[in-house]
């Protein structure tokens, strides 16, 4: 039973600090970053930096106040007999530990994660124009140029955003619409029972956007 109860404890000191790192990592990305054998070895990976991280900063404790510290010597003289003469401490210093192992993973998350730091990142240049870098309280607004020379004008509606062939992609535009042919002088309006524009990927030559404020939009 106590051999059972102290591989759940190591698994959660070695796993919970890189998974939190995971979870705060995937949130701030935009798209899924990697394949599962990478998630694993970045969740190892990080769980091993955090908890040594962390093993280093109660060392120094124990230089300067020995008491408040378990040290890992005397648990493995001590064995079971150990812990369950000091109780307390010993789930004190677990608690702690891993708090401060999970601490600097978010940490670590946040530095790799942080806006503006130049990086490369899985994700679409739609995904990062009409998402990440479209400002609060503004709506895209399309010129799209398709292969045969017609442009369609309007606001983003919805576009795929799944990290998938450019050709597979689908482009969706909201009123107000207009369309120019190849061959016009001016953009003319869809007529006004025209509600959506889809326009595939592989019929895309140029996207021109430009960012709207949304009390501006009409």
């Amino acid at each position: 039973m106590a051999g059972g109860v102290a591989s759940i404890l190591t698994f959660l000191v070695l796993v919970a600090p890189g998974a939190a790192f995971e979870l705060l990592y995937q949130r701030r990305r935009p798209t899924s970053s990697g394949s599962a054998f990478q998630e694993v070895n970045r969740v190892a990976l990080v769980s091993v930096v955090s908890v040594t991280a962390g093993v280093s900063v109660f060392w120094a404790i124990s230089m300067r106040w020995p008491a408040l510290v378990v040290h890992l010597p005397h648990v493995i003289q001590g064995g079971l007999r150990f812990v369950t003469e000091r109780p307390g401490l010993v789930a004190g210093n677990a608690v702690a530990l891993e708090a401060l192992a999970i601490g600097i993973a978010a940490l670590l998350a946040l530095v790799v994660t942080r806006p503006g730091r130049a990086r490369i990142v899985d994700a679409s240049a739609w995904v990062l124009t009409f998402r990440d870098q479209s400002p609060k309280g503004t709506l895209p607004y399309i010129v799209l140029s398709t292969q045969e020379g017609e442009r369609h004008m309007g606001y983003l509606g919805s576009y795929t955003s799944e990290p998938v062939a450019p050709a597979d992609r689908e482009l969706q535009l909201i009123p107000p619409l207009f369309f120019q042919g190849p061959h016009d002088e001016a953009p003319t309006p869809y007529p006004t029972d025209t509600q959506r524009v889809l326009v595939t990927g592989r019929d895309i030559a140029v996207i021109a956007v430009s960012y709207v404020p949304a009390d501006r939009a009409s």
